[in-house]
Order: C-alpha cells, then sequence, then structure tokens
C-alpha cells in the first residue's frame, strides 16, 4: 500500500488535498469519489519521502478541516 495526495475539489466547492492509502492511483481515484464524496478529482500524485514536502510547495495558507471525523488539508 503506497500513500497519495489526491487534489480534487470538495462537494463544498473548495479546493483539497486528501492523503490517501491505496493500491494504486486508480483505487486512491475511486477511494476519493466513494468516501470522502468529492465532484472531481485533478490530480493524484505519490507521497514524497522529503521532510515538509507539502508546506515548501508554494501554496499560501495551508489548514486542516475536520468534517465528520474526516481531516482535510485545504490550499488557498
Amino acid at each position: 500500500m503506497k500513500k497519495y495526495f489526491v487534489r480534487c475539489c470538495s462537494q463544498h466547492n473548495q479546493n483539497i488535498t486528501l492523503k490517501i492509502e491505496a493500491e494504486s492511483k486508480n483505487a486512491a481515484k475511486e477511494i476519493a469519489f466513494n468516501i470522502h464524496k468529492v465532484k472531481q478529482v485533478f490530480n493524484i500524485s505519490e507521497e514524497v519521502k522529503s521532510k515538509g514536502f507539502e508546506w515548501r510547495r508554494g501554496h499560501s495558507s495551508p489548514h486542516v478541516i475536520n468534517r465528520d471525523g474526516k481531516c482535510i488539508t485545504v490550499f488557498c
């Protein structure tokens, strides 16, 4: 099982990044649609082992939303 970052659009029209553990990119996409009920998937990438990679990508203000026990990282 690998960890994937799935960039997508939530039901609340927010661009979010989900960190999903799955067997393949297609399985991560299915989990995003079926479990997290996202509208659209933009990009799927594997987790990089570099420390702090997600915060150095140039996104201005990341924050975490906890909805129904699901943590979602939102980049504005």
